[in-house]
């Protein structure tokens, strides 16, 4: 049994491995993709090519917003977001744990919230076009929905041990 329990348990930190690893290649991608594509909108447009780079705008404030979210995620799960926590230090260890169970749930019910907001807008943006590609609408949406549920996921996978190790000291509980 225990043999079985190490193997699949392997295997999941190999998947989550390769699923990070995808994530931080995407995130690349996206931004030399970006910096490709405005870097020779602009050699167009001053050289006064006669090449038509017809929805690079488009495409690349797309890419950008998907960045922007998908990077959201990444910080969350590194737990590398920037912090001012010079106010935090000041307090008594007591007073510092309740501040951060309070700006934690904060967050835990900003991304929720966001989460929310963003399934109408996709709703909404089914039938709609972008306005020079004509691609789906719901491209951007879906950029906010995917990366604050990833940032949701990482947020409670990155908290539950601490969850767990406070509630077992609490209770006394042994292994």
């Amino acid at each position: 049994m225990k043999n079985t329990q190490s193997s699949w348990l392997g295997l999941l930190r190999k998947s989550v491995s390769a699923w990070h690893r995808l994530e931080t290649f995407s995130l690349i991608a996206i931004l030399i993709a970006i910096s490709v594509l405005v870097f020779f909108e602009v050699l167009v447009r001053n050289l006064n090519l006669p090449v038509q780079m017809r929805g690079v705008e488009e495409i690349s404030l797309i890419l950008l917003i998907w960045l922007t979210f998908l990077g959201a995620a990444i910080c969350q799960r590194d737990n590398s977001h920037l912090r001012v926590d010079i106010f935090a230090k000041a307090l008594p260890p007591a007073f510092r744990g309740a501040l951060m169970l309070l700006i934690n749930i904060g967050i835990l019910l900003f991304l929720v919230l966001t989460i929310k907001g963003s399934i109408p807008l996709m709703g909404q943006a089914m039938v709609a076009k972008t306005s020079v590609l004509e691609w789906p609408a719901v491209i951007w949406p879906a950029a906010v929905f995917v990366g604050m549920g990833l940032s949701v996921v990482y947020f409670v996978t990155g908290h539950a041990a601490g969850l767990t190790n406070w509630i077992r000291r609490r209770l006394n509980w042994k292994d």
